[in-house]
């Protein structure tokens, strides 16, 4: 493996996982909306690919930092799962690559205060195959069978409990071989001695079409996963071009994780979705702050 690797020194960092040319432009764009809020918090990229950021405005040098790893597309998430390893901070938030942040959430650092971690609580039972019906706890209970926590936006503080923490956390995905953290997130969580705070949806918020018909309050963090609307791909292009990554790649995924999104829902609600991605393309701008 090569890899260019800087520490940060300050008491707070936020840190992104991007492999490959979609996930790195959804990063980016997530760190553009993020910087409306926080101007100052140093900006961790952790990624496979060697990028421009010259033209790109809101990274600093002096205070950003890329980590790049010869890796491939995926093995993205033994990093996610390994993230205190590659940050030296007192306190570090974890963002997915694909959100905007739409608030500032200087509260959560303090959260920290009296929290290890902080996830974002699930009310409902997980009831997608090959998440929930996974055997986890010495094969006792199936991930449906138990509350659980989703690993998109999480928080925490260093320190030797959440350092078991991801130990298991990295074993345990590496043990269970599945393309999702979630069940070994959850594993690794009640076999554990962190403290957790719950985080509610608004936290990472995941877009229905009440959303993108404009009757959803504002949450802070927007996780719009495999809703990639028209908006968002002119977007993510736009920084394509700043940063010479490959645009025929990303159009070409983005078109796959559409189709993921059709399937999931149905050919009715994803015809729904994209006529309100036309209809409503001005006011998601203007929600996204875009």
């Amino acid at each position: 493996k090569s890899a260019t690797m800087e520490k940060t020194k300050s008491s707070n960092a936020i840190c992104y996982v991007g492999f490959g040319d979609l996930y790195i432009a959804q990063a980016l764009l997530s760190i553009s909306s993020l910087r409306k809020y926080d101007k100052n918090t140093k900006i961790i990229l952790i990624t496979n690919k060697n990028i421009n950021l010259e033209l790109i405005e809101f990274w600093d040098n002096k205070r950003d930092r890329i980590l790049v790893f010869s890796e491939s597309h995926s093995k993205n998430r033994n990093y996610k799962t390994n993230i205190d390893k590659y940050v030296d901070a007192e306190k570090v938030a974890y963002i997915d690559s694909d959100t905007i942040i739409l608030s500032e959430f200087s509260i959560a650092w303090d959260f920290l205060d009296f929290f290890d971690v902080c996830f974002k609580f699930n009310p409902v039972k997980q009831k997608k195959p090959g998440k929930g019906d996974v055997y986890i706890l010495d094969k006792k209970y199936k991930v449906q069978q138990l509350p659980h926590f989703n690993g998109g936006i999480f928080f925490f503080r260093k320190s030797k409990v959440t350092n078991d923490f991801f130990r298991k956390w990295n074993e345990s995905f590496n043990y269970h071989e599945s393309p999702y953290d979630q069940i070994s997130l959850n594993e690794s969580l009640f076999k554990s001695k962190v403290r957790i705070l719950p985080l509610t949806y608004e936290w990472n918020y995941f877009p229905d079409l009440n959303f993108y018909r404009g009757k959803i309050k504002k949450p802070i963090i927007f996780h719009y996963t495999n809703r990639i609307s028209f908006l968002l791909e002119k977007e993510l292009l736009k920084i394509a071009d700043l940063t010479g990554l490959n645009k025929k790649n990303i159009k070409d995924r983005i078109i796959k994780r559409r189709k993921e999104r059709r399937k999931k829902i149905g050919r009715f609600e994803w015809l729904k979705m994209l006529s309100l991605w036309i209809i409503m393309y001005k006011s998601e701008r203007k929600r996204l702050n875009l």
